[in-house]
């Protein structure tokens, strides 16, 4: 039955040899370190070795020699047997003995000559054995079967040295650089990572051997600006670096900017770099350096030759590994030696994705390890994040000041191509002049040679209309506009210009004002003209009633239910809320006699509310053309906001005598003068989720905004 099992055994063990060749950069591969992702264990061989993948139960006769530097003999053993050990230099030595399972039995480490010595093998019981020995870049093995127990412990005791080495007849001439088979334990179907190097070249590639094979590694030159040599891996018909980028310098020898200082961190505008927690020694290189995206937009970040990916690159390497939703598995670092946890990782691609963390913009550090990894895009401000608990890889935009890590990709930078332009919100409108502006997003190389707003009074406005010039660069950017008419409607966008040629933002309204109002506490409102009227563009802010007298600030709400008199109150958990929501009040200030409007402007009626709605064309979609445009106030999505009246509505808190409050940002109130009946009054509602204006009746002790118009 032991000798059936035997030759069962030998039958079935893996019996792979993998030789190794270099092209490109160099045919010559000086060395090759071999990972089994699967099992987690490393060797490294010489470029000329022959890796041997063998099983952990397969059994030779002693005649055969598993590599030119083992052997054990008799085996299957009797009571003992000798084993003879030809290491290829000089040096200690571990030496250990592993059942089928894998589990060490025993160990210990020795001196051993660079020629043959011999051990005696003792104390094994009947099974099958793998012999080890592993010295300074090498491991040879061989397997024992034992047909008998011996009993007592199993013992490795050096017998004899200096025996006569099988390759006695050459000289140290002949010896020299020839191959020798190294071992390695291998399971059909296991992963291997092979990285070999040639000089200052280093590829990897990945494979899962299943025959006797050469891996030919393409060797690519990849040296950044400050001498360091990367690792690079083909993925698809992509070439990417295997590791991150920790140089301090361009590709053209100029500096690049460390940022220690955290507040100094988050002010930056200019390219700068930092190592996680600030320590060099500790993070460059395991995981390199964190970079702003102003740093990746310089262009020289990268090697010669190379270049910080794009937002469609990424999006061609995450097509290829089957979706996003599967590719960060397929990316990342097998083990727990730096993620952790690391669900799903396999690492199929060599990519070896690490968790390098971030630098926010508080200029703190976190999310090294135990979280994620993140990379620039160099298409502003794009960003890919793996996480050490899924298997995906998101993508995500980011201000230009957050720390991430790069990657680069082989080859030039594309066309250029027009960027991409977000026109900001209208806000400090006058009579003649309003704020705006924009953002800019570009990929690496495509500078921004000018920006700005332009506006016209027909629609869809260019540079060749007026316009502002505010700076070159990608990012954001404010426009002052000056110079503009009384009462007037302008179109306006932001644009920006690169060497493919303008690219404009998304068009806006811009309604100038008609004139100014002072209240009695001094805050100037101006106004707009909507058809026949004209509106305050602003919510009152006023503390006293027309004569003078105060109105009372409520700020206990327990004192505000039972009121029948005049009350104003303010969320006050928010700084400046008054200056920019106005103050809300309950009915009965606004029917006061001693009035709360200015001179010459008063509450609307219920009537002049409806004037207003159905010359915007109706309820359905007065509520857009009356908010502010943006998510500055209002929540997202606020649909359908034009603002192309310049009322401004704005979406400040409001207190309901039931259900209660409602913070800002969702809905705007506003009284009008007119009761419901003795107990209610009717009012208006605009909410962030359609363009409608409702007209609704609540509480007279209900909390909301005021908007006057002119008598």
């Amino acid at each position: 039955m032991t000798i059936g099992i035997f030759y069962t055994l030998t039958a079935n063990a893996q019996n792979y040899l993998i030789s190794f060749a270099g092209i490109g950069a160099s045919s010559t591969v000086n060395g090759v370190k071999v990972e089994n992702l699967m099992a987690g264990t490393t060797l490294t061989l010489n470029g000329n070795d022959i890796l041997h993948l063998t099983g952990p139960t397969g059994i030779h006769s002693p005649e055969y020699k598993l590599s030119s530097e083992l052997k054990i003999y008799p085996n299957p053993m009797t009571e003992n047997s000798l084993m003879e050990v030809y290491p290829p230099v000089g040096g200690d030595a571990e030496i250990a003995v592993y059942d089928m399972t894998g589990r060490q039995l025993s160990q210990q480490r020795s001196y051993l000559e660079k020629s043959g010595q011999q051990f005696r093998l003792s104390g094994f019981r009947d099974g099958l054995y793998l012999i080890s020995v592993k010295g300074n870049n090498y491991q040879i093995s061989g397997q024992l079967l034992c047909r008998v127990n011996s009993g007592g412990t199993i013992s490795i005791d050096k017998v004899s040295n200096n025996i006569q080495s099988p390759d006695k007849g050459k000289s140290e001439a002949d010896i020299k650089g020839t191959e020798s088979t190294v071992d390695m334990l291998y399971t059909t179907g296991d992963r291997l990572k092979f990285t070999g190097t040639s000089g200052i070249y280093s590829t990897v590639i990945t494979d899962v051997p299943s025959a006797d094979k050469t891996i030919t590694f393409n060797f690519i030159a990849c040296t950044d600006g400050d001498g360091n040599n990367y690792p690079v891996v083909q993925i698809g018909t992509q070439v990417w670096m295997a590791e991150n980028m920790k140089t301090k310098k361009y590709n053209d020898g100029k500096d690049i900017t460390l940022v220690t200082d955290n507040s100094a961190w988050t002010k930056l505008t200019i390219p700068g770099y930092c190592w996680y927690n600030n320590d060099e020694a500790g993070y460059k290189n395991t995981y390199g350096a964190l970079y702003n995206w102003y740093a990746v937009n310089y262009g020289k970040l990268c090697p010669v030759g190379w270049h910080a990916p794009s937002f469609d690159e990424w999006e061609t390497l995450i097509t290829y590994l089957g979706s996003w939703e599967v590719a960060g598995g397929k990316m990342k670092e097998t083990g727990t030696a730096h993620w952790n946890p690391n669900t799903g990782a396999t690492n199929e691609t060599g990519f070896t994705a690490l968790p390098g963390g971030q630098r926010g913009n508080s200029g703190y550090f976190f999310d090294l390890g135990y979280f994620g990894g993140y990379w620039w895009s160099a298409t502003e401000a794009w960003y890919r994040v793996i996480e050490c608990r899924n298997i995906s890889i998101s993508s995500l935009a980011e201000r230009e000041t957050i720390g991430f890590s790069v990657r680069c990709i082989k080859g030039e930078l594309g066309p250029v191509g027009l960027p991409e332009v977000t026109t900001l919100p209208i806000s400090n409108v006058t009579t003649t002049g309003a704020s705006s502006g924009g953002r800019v997003k570009s990929d690496v190389g495509a500078s921004i040679t000018a920006r700005g707003v332009c506006w016209s009074t027909v629609t869809n406005p260019t540079i060749a209309d007026a316009k502002t010039s505010d700076g070159t660069g990608a990012g954001p950017f404010t426009s002052s506009i000056e110079g503009l008419s009384i009462n007037k409607v302008y179109y306006l966008r932001a644009y920006a210009i690169n060497d493919a040629g303008t690219a404009y933002g998304d068009q806006v309204i811009l309604k100038t004002m008609t004139g100014m109002v002072t209240d009695i506490d001094g805050n100037i409102y101006y106004s707009v003209s909507i058809g026949s009227q004209e509106w305050m563009s602003a919510n009152l802010k006023v503390t006293r009633y027309r004569n003078g007298d105060q109105i009372p600030n409520i700020t206990d709400y327990t004192q505000w239910d039972p009121l029948t008199t005049g009350a104003r109150s303010t969320n006050i958990h928010l700084t400046n809320y008054a200056a920019t929501y106005g103050w809300f009040y309950n009915w009965y200030a606004v029917a006061d006699s001693r009035k709360v409007c200015p001179t010459g402007w008063h509450v609307p009626n219920d009537a002049e509310w409806t004037t207003l709605t159905s010359y915007l064309g109706g309820e359905s979609i007065a509520g857009g053309k009356l908010k502010e445009a943006g998510t500055i106030h209002w929540v997202d999505p606020n649909s359908g906001a034009t603002n192309e009246t310049g009322f401004m509505a704005l979406p400040g808190e409001a207190y309901l005598a039931s259900p209660g409050w409602m913070g800002p940002g969702y809905a705007g109130f506003w009284w009008t003068s007119s009761q419901f009946d003795a107990a209610e009054a009717w009012n208006r509602v605009l909410f962030n989720t359609d363009a409608t204006v409702s007209r609704v009746n609540n509480s007279k002790k209900s909390g909301f905004s005021v908007r006057c118009i002119k008598d």
